[in-house]
């Protein structure tokens, strides 16, 4: 394969186009991409055909994206204009930058930003022939395709677990089943973590044997913490506790009331609380899975001086629903075979992002013999169908781990149809307030779909609104 450098002004004209203020998108027109993709929607754009907007401006500085025919482009992103079809590939050109990387052009420390004369620096290597190029982006595309079907498989598993949660339990916020309600601290002993020295990254506490847990390693953490980045030394253990194996692990200051299962024995400062379950009365993954609801509710009540934070009371006292220990015990079961699931997509996954890694390393250094390449459409689709039976699979372990037929779990969001009913179902059991559903917004529907469907109730005359003298609110019961 013949190969030759070009510079990216050569194919492109990099150009910031006019800001475009958050207050005047729309709900639907014409896609806006800004620093993270599309950001909205406006009645006008300034990109008929689709091109390339390589994030300028903050946190995200270098992510790309390949933009929709008809968009509209801010200045928190370069666009790549007048793309020369005839020299370069569009998707070649943007797997490659993103291989590339662009750690090199990105200045500023608080606030990072690519400029124009940076990018018009940059070179590219691209085969001579754009059939070359055409191929090299087909078969980058699709391990592309199958990595972001692995990650939304692994996401779906996710809402399975949290669907699963509530049409077995109901909402626990709300309490929508009627469960009697407890203090966290009957359902098991709540203590903090232990850092007595101070400073607290005195070298000689560190650098032994005894692993140490950070607020990050929980937030970071999906159901288990199975990794960590710093130790004790045996003079760090003797000012702090080492905490056994199954502690569920509640994060109290930064991150409010993220919670996550030690896999190991571990100690950790008291920014972290350790709760030890009483397995008679209920078992880890129930409380875990409590939290992903009451979660927002606690960050949201959090007392802040320099930073946010709760302490040991609030959750000790915190009420929580305490269905029947049998129940729970059912959900652990379900939720134990889906980690499993779980971790062969995971594995799934590295061995793709490996695959991928490998391809475009030799592709765009010219070392990739394409007559050689093993992986065509055929490949893909008997990829694709081996997950999809997989998944079908896994639907049959988890009703065959007890969800009576008529509980249907449901992985999508709540549809704006039904949201209308899901409020009357709530008024029905009790009055409620915003913060009392607040964690149902971006993961079941979003705070604009609930308001659309809320405003609706109130002109019908179905619900009500009134000031609740005792919490200071307004709050919602059936109308009259």
């Amino acid at each position: 394969m013949e190969i030759k450098v070009i510079k990216l002004k050569d194919v492109a004209k990099l150009k910031q186009w006019k800001n475009l203020p958050i207050k005047e998108l729309k709900p639907d027109g014409y896609p806006v991409y800004g620093a993270n993709g599309i950001i909205g929607y406006y009645d006008e754009y300034n990109h008929e055909f689709p091109t390339l907007a390589i994030t300028c401006r903050g946190a995200t500085c270098g992510n790309i994206h390949l933009t929709q025919p008809k968009s509209y482009i801010t200045s928190n992103a370069m666009a790549l204009d007048d793309l020369d079809t005839t020299k370069i590939d569009i998707n070649y050109l943007r797997l490659m930058l993103q291989y590339r990387g662009f750690d090199d052009v990105i200045t500023g420390a608080a606030q990072p930003q690519i400029t124009r004369r940076n990018l018009e620096k940059i070179k590219l290597t691209v085969p001579k022939s754009m059939d070359d190029q055409i191929k090299i982006a087909n078969l980058l595309s699709q391990v592309e395709a199958l990595i972001a079907k692995r990650e939304e498989s692994i996401k779906l598993l996710d809402e399975l677990l949290k669907s699963t949660f509530l049409n077995m339990f109901g909402d626990p916020v709300m309490n929508t089943k009627g469960w009697d309600k407890v203090p966290l601290s009957k359902l098991g002993e709540i203590n903090r973590g232990v850092s007595k020295h101070r400073p607290r990254n005195a070298p000689q506490l560190l650098g032994g044997k005894y692993p140490l847990i950070q607020t990050g390693d929980v937030s970071n953490a999906d159901l288990y913490i199975e990794k960590f980045t710093q130790t004790y030394s045996d003079i760090g253990l003797a000012q702090s506790k080492l905490w056994k194996r199954d502690t569920l692990c509640i994060t109290i200051a930064a991150n409010i009331a993220k919670t996550a299962i030690l896999k190991f024995d571990a100690c950790f400062p008291d920014s972290i609380v350790g709760m030890e379950v009483n397995k008679k009365e209920t078992n880890l993954f129930y409380v875990h899975f409590l939290f992903k609801f009451f979660q927002k509710l606690l960050e949201k009540n959090a007392p802040q001086a320099a930073q946010k934070n709760i302490n040991l009371q609030i959750l000790r006292t915190l009420k929580v629903p305490k269905p029947p220990k049998p129940l729970q015990d059912k959900f652990a079961t379900i939720v134990q075979q889906v980690e499993e699931s779980k971790k062969k997509y995971q594995d799934s996954l590295n061995q793709l992002h490996q695959l991928f890694g490998s391809l475009s390393q030799r592709a765009f250094k010219g070392e990739l013999d394409l007559s050689k390449v093993n992986i065509q459409d055929s490949w893909t689709k008997q990829a694709l169908a081996k997950q999809k039976a997989y998944e079908k699979a896994l639907e049959t372990k988890v009703y065959e781990s007890g969800l009576d037929s008529a509980q249907t779990v449901s992985i999508k969001k709540i549809p704006k149809e039904n949201i209308q009913n899901y409020i009357l179902e709530l008024v029905k059991i009790n009055s409620f307030d915003i913060d009392d559903i607040s964690h149902h917004f971006d993961t079941d529907f979003t705070f604009d779909e609930f308001k659309q469907g809320l405003l609706k109730l109130l002109d019908e005359g179905k619900i009500k609104q009134f000031f609740d003298e005792s919490s200071k609110k307004i709050k919602f019961k059936v109308g009259s």
